[in-house]
């Protein structure tokens, strides 16, 4: 079980520069294999989840959800069975 304050190292270890490359290179590939595929139509599925986080004895920045629990809701994407 890690501490907080190791996850809040671990985050923070993370650069906004870094992250910002990062989704830039995901971009291009998804234009690269898009234009591999050449499809007329592109389905992109969206879902959330809701991340259950009710029973955390310390809970900073965290709000009841949409279904009264204590946690957070990710965004997933998928494109042809792909989680992006």
């Amino acid at each position: 079980m890690l501490s907080s304050h190791a996850v809040k190292r671990f985050f923070g270890a993370f650069w906004w520069l870094r992250i910002y490359l990062f989704r830039h290179l995901l971009q291009r590939l998804f234009v690269w294999r898009h234009g591999l595929a050449l499809p007329g139509v592109v389905i992109l599925g969206v879902d959330t989840t809701v991340m259950d986080n009710h029973e955390a004895l310390v809970c900073p920045g965290v709000r009841p959800t949409c279904k009264g629990v204590k946690g957070f809701q990710p965004l997933q994407m998928t494109w042809k069975g792909l989680d992006a």
